[in-house]
């Protein structure tokens, strides 16, 4: 009974993951902003792995500064990419 439970339990986490790819995917194709998206990917992983926070930091183009790129459900003295934006990234530091 308890692998029938567990086998039920997984193929529904599956198939909400699969319906939630398809939604970030269509968003892509519908053309929302990123800022949109990587929200909605960090409310995907919160959902996904209750009692966690996401957020999302990007690398600037030159490669040598963090910006922004989500935290929906941070407050803005903790998101780190906030903390960070614009400051130099120290590549040899990880």
């Amino acid at each position: 009974m308890l692998v029938e439970t567990t086998d039920v339990a997984d193929r529904k986490r599956a198939e909400a993951l699969l319906a939630a790819e398809k939604q970030l995917l269509e968003m892509v194709a519908r053309g929302h902003s990123m800022s949109e998206i990587l929200d909605a990917i960090c409310q995907l992983v919160e959902t996904t792995a209750s009692g966690c926070y996401c957020s999302v930091v990007l690398v600037d183009p030159s490669g040598t500064r963090l910006e922004h790129g989500a935290a929906p459900s941070l407050p803005v003295s903790f998101d780190d990419g906030r903390r960070t934006s614009g400051a130099q990234w120290p590549w040899r530091m990880g």
